[in-house]
């Protein structure tokens, strides 16, 4: 008997798992992680097409299920040998939760079949509940469509998880709603077989539904599920637990050489990759320098570590190796040469230094071969081995020789006596010549400091030595010094006229400039005014004085004389056709027969070539006065000359426009702004300024040009 009671007791407790098992499953899809994966081992994969997006299933997993958003989401599964098995019976259950405000409440769960037209294979079997406030029809087919009076009393709530599952079991169709059964129709008809692909959510024939909500766990079976299957599938809570992991893969380990003469590498890596299904992931380097930092020559290790919102984490690694393929330099150095005074000797106590070497990342250096410094070295050549090593085992070698000679008794070479010359004119130096006298050795002799005779001696103190195998030596000085003075050179003295009543007249002048064979140290004004100064009724002797480095001196001075005309009708220099207005300008004047009127007497005038910019060098005169000495018109935009005359009231002035060369353009034009008062410290405020008057003035070489200018007082 207690054997009995055991089986039978066995039997209660699986029953429930045989009799689902039992039936023949041939599509899963749990919805987990944006899949439409089929567990069934029936490969029935589905593909997402549309609106559908991962959503939190009926435990809460966030990734759990599958939304669609009822305009355009749905998934497709291919058709399949097991896909249209169905035809005596068929079953599908699934969770489902309608959106709300999706109007009608479409539950369309399944579809096979690809076309508008209903046909009786078309679709081959569907699972499409509609309700709406007045009715409720459940399909299976083209040919199963039913009304279910009693739906008033199993509605469907919007935004709350149900479960719902549908069996046909070739004599009756039968609903069920979170486990129980809601609804039962007759039907006795096979379903006609197709080859359309399967739509989940998504209902073809007749009018094409979405469906608006979130699935999950769909099974569809070709057999008839029993209540019992039912409820055990609405049960089933295999799912509650759910898979938050996610990978992490860090880039491949990195070798890369040092950089040329630095003990570094600067390298990029690319940030690990994150493959998360559910959920986010932080990703934070808790070792290593980051991407694009500077990495010593070394091993270095980079490590990364990841953190989901679900709490799981996880590193991972990579290593960065920065090799040093670069040898040491050892800088070359001369074979040596030795004597020994003493020819009974055999051999020379000889001291030499370490060769210099540098490396990247540091070195040593070591005698491999020869002998150390301090030892006698024997008479011949004897040749040292040096080598310069790495930290990475690169290394150079460097060879050396010492080559100890006696020393041969011979005649000592007299040397020139030491040399003193002055520079050569408007030369920082001079050429030297000078003769070695004969000798034994004279052939033997090389030069070894200095200079050879006949080259060029920089003022100042040069040493000049000889030397010859058997270390004769020849030393002397060369001393070149620097007896010229700088030249300066100041303009001619000059005599203005003034109309101020005794006031005097302001002058601007070109100051001197000095030069120097070497170069000039300070030059200076002592005497008189500076350009621009009001100069007053009578003479002002203006005088400079230039010194160089090496104190030579010289000094230039020149006169101006202002000549009060108040009152007087007509200046006294007065330019005419015939006349010489300065030493720069022996020019023919060709005068322009009519001149301007001002009303102020003070002007400034802008000038600059009116034309293409081809090289244009001028003078520019007035009333006898060089204004504006050999310089270069630009265009405008590169640059004005600008001056401030002062006329004469109530006489003509001269303004003459000289040429010093012909550019590609002939003849040379000249375009004068003039405005009435000084700007020369207010040049900006001629920006914003209409010129009082303006014209443009034609020259060729030795043909100067004129006109007068009047203002009245």
């Amino acid at each position: 008997m207690r054997f009995t009671v055991k089986l039978i007791l066995i039997f209660l407790l699986v029953a429930p798992r045989i009799s689902l098992k039992a039936q023949t499953l041939i599509a899963h899809y749990p919805f987990d992680n944006t899949s439409a994966l089929d567990i069934s081992g029936n490969s029935n994969n589905g593909t997402l097409i549309g609106g559908v997006k991962t959503t939190a299933d009926r435990f809460g997993n966030p990734c759990g299920a599958l939304l669609f958003n009822g305009v355009d989401g749905y998934i497709e599964v291919p058709n399949s040998f097991t896909l249209k098995s169905p035809a005596a019976s068929f079953s599908a259950t699934c969770w489902f939760k309608i959106k709300t405000g999706s109007g009608l409440n479409w539950l369309t769960l399944i579809c096979k079949g690809a076309y508008h037209e209903e046909t009786p294979d078309n679709p081959q079997y569907r699972v499409q509940v509609l309700q709406t406030s007045n009715q409720s029809t459940i399909s299976i087919n083209t040919e199963f469509t039913e009304y279910d009076n009693d739906y008033s009393t199993h509605l469907f709530q919007n935004e709350v998880w149900h479960f719902y599952a549908l069996v046909y079991d070739g004599k009756f169709v039968r609903t069920y709603l979170d486990g129980t059964e809601i609804w039962k129709h007759a039907y006795e008809n096979t379903l006609t077989p197709n080859d359309e692909p399967l739509c989940i959510a998504k209902d073809i024939p007749g009018a094409t539904e979405y469906f608006n909500g979130s699935l999950d766990d769909l099974r569809i079976f070709s057999s008839a599920l029993t209540a019992k299957d039912i409820k055990e599938i609405y049960r089933d809570d295999t799912y509650a637990k759910f898979d938050y992991d996610f990978n992490l893969v860090c880039p491949n380990d990195i070798i890369v050489n040092a950089e040329p003469n630095k003990c570094l590498a600067t390298v990029t890596y690319e940030q690990p990759v994150i493959d998360i299904i559910c959920g986010s992931t932080t990703l934070k380097q808790i070792s290593g320098l980051p991407s694009g930092s500077q990495f010593p020559v070394g091993t270095h290790t980079i490590v990364f570590e990841g953190k989901s919102n679900y709490d799981v984490q996880k590193s991972c690694y990579s290593k960065i190796y920065v090799k040093d393929d670069e040898p040491p330099v050892i800088f070359p150095v001369n074979d040596t040469t030795v004597y020994m005074e003493d020819t009974k000797l055999i051999g020379k106590l000889f001291n030499y230094t370490m060769p210099i070497f540098t490396d990247n990342c540091g070195a040593t250096i070591a005698l491999k071969s020869g002998l150390p410094s301090g030892s006698k070295f024997p008479e011949g050549k004897t040749v040292l081995t040096f080598v310069a090593s790495d930290k990475s085992g690169n290394k150079t070698e460097l060879f050396y020789t010492v080559n100890v000679l006696k020393k041969e008794k011979s005649t000592t070479t007299k040397c020139p006596e030491d040399i003193v010359k002055e520079n050569d004119f408007r030369k920082c130096g001079a050429i030297v010549t000078f003769g070695i006298p004969d000798s034994i050795n004279q052939k033997s002799l090389k030069l070894v400091e200095g200079k050879t005779s006949g080259s060029f001696f920089k003022v100042g103190e040069n040493k000049n030595k000889f030397e010859n195998e058997i270390s004769n030596e020849c030393l002397f000085k060369v001393t070149v010094l620097d007896k010229e003075n700088p030249e300066i050179k100041c303009q001619t003295d000059t005599v203005i006229y003034s109309a101020k009543n005794n006031k005097g007249s302001r002058f601007y002048y070109s100051k001197p400039k000095a030069l120097d064979n070497c170069k000039v140290d300070s030059f200076n004004q002592v005497k008189g005014l500076k350009s621009g100064d009001v100069f007053p009724v009578g003479v002002t002797e203006n005088s400079f004085v230039a010194r160089d480095i090496y104190g030579n001196t010289a000094q230039c001075s020149f006169k101006v004389t202002v000549i009060d005309t108040f009152g007087v009708d007509e200046p006294v220099l007065v330019p005419k056709k015939t006349r010489t207005v300065s030493t720069h300008l022996t020019d023919s004047i060709h005068y322009y027969k009519k001149g301007i009127d001002f009303k102020k007497c003070i002007l400034t005038l802008s000038m600059y070539d009116d034309s293409k910019q081809d090289g244009d060098t001028v003078s520019l005169f007035f009333n006898g006065n060089e204004v504006v000495e050999k310089q270069l018109i630009t265009i405008k935009n590169n640059g004005t000359i600008d001056v401030s005359l002062e006329l004469v009231p109530n006489v003509n002035n001269y303004f003459i426009f000289k040429a010093w060369n012909e550019g590609s353009i002939s003849p040379n034009t000249l375009r004068i702004e003039f405005y009435e008062g000084y700007y020369i410290d207010k040049m900006q405020k001629l920006k914003r300024k209409k010129p009082t008057e303006m014209i443009v003035m034609h020259a060729k070489v030795g043909v100067a040009s004129a006109i007068s200018l009047k203002c009245k007082e």
